[in-house]
Formats: structure tokens, C-alpha cells, sequence
């Protein structure tokens, strides 16, 4: 069973804000590892402020170069994508523009579906390949 402080000890106790604010006033009246406060701290502060306003600045520059760069590639995409985008949309009004379309959807399935197996023809080779090496490490470490 625990019991309540006696006396006057609850009245003088101080909460956690007011501490911080005192720890932070007498930071600035001390001397830390012989910093001498008050000049050392604040060209701190300005060397701080200035390599954080060096960063901003660079941040902004680099935000810059980048918008360039999108607006670059907006221009290459309206001056070449929308010409085909109106090219496909033309020939998929006629028929034999539609029948080109399909064909040529047909092809690219094939080359996908072809990669696809190719691909899982080459991984289950380097599977086959490192069971074989482990299994052959086995053997020779039982010899």
C-alpha cells in the first residue's frame, strides 16, 4: 500500500515544462567543455542558421532543375505521344486499322508469354546448378 507525499512537498514540485524551460535559460548562461556561453553559442546558432539556409536554397535549386526537367519531358510527350496517340485512334476507326491493332496486341502477348518462359527456363537452371554444387559439397564433406 502506498501513500500520498506529506506536507508541503506536492506544492513546491514542478511540472515537466517548467524544467525544460529552466534547463534551457541556464543552458545559455554555462560554459560547456570550455565554450565560453554566450559568444560561443550564438556563432553556433549563426553557423546553424546559415547552413540550414544553405540547404533551403540548395533544396530549391534542385526543385527547380527537376520542374525543368518534368516540363522537358511534357514537351517530348505531347510533341511525340499525341501525334501516335491520334495515329492509333484514326486507324482504330477502320477495319483493317483494327485488325492491324489486334495483330500487333497478338505479337507483343507471344514475345511476353515467350520472355516469361525463357526466364523461368534460365531460373530453374541456376536452381538445378545450386543443388547440384550443395549436393556435391555434401558428398565432399563426408568424405
Amino acid at each position: 500500500m502506498g501513500h500520498q507525499r506529506r506536507g508541503a512537498r506536492k506544492k513546491y514540485d514542478y511540472d515537466e515544462i517548467t524544467i525544460r524551460e529552466a534547463y534551457q535559460w541556464a543552458f545559455e548562461h554555462l560554459s560547456i567543455n570550455g565554450l565560453q556561453t554566450r559568444t560561443d553559442i550564438a556563432k553556433l546558432k549563426e553557423d546553424f542558421i546559415k547552413t540550414k539556409s544553405d540547404f533551403m536554397d540548395m533544396l530549391a535549386e534542385q526543385k527547380q532543375k527537376n520542374e525543368a526537367e518534368l516540363e522537358k519531358v511534357f514537351e517530348f510527350m505531347h510533341k511525340h505521344y499525341d501525334p501516335a496517340v491520334k495515329t492509333l485512334n484514326e486507324l482504330s476507326a477502320i477495319p483493317e486499322g483494327k485488325a492491324a491493332l489486334r495483330k500487333l496486341q497478338e505479337m507483343k502477348r507471344e514475345k511476353a508469354v515467350t520472355e516469361h518462359r525463357e526466364a523461368e527456363q534460365e531460373s530453374r537452371a541456376k536452381a538445378e546448378e545450386e543443388f547440384e554444387k550443395q549436393k556435391k559439397s555434401k558428398l565432399d564433406k563426408k568424405k
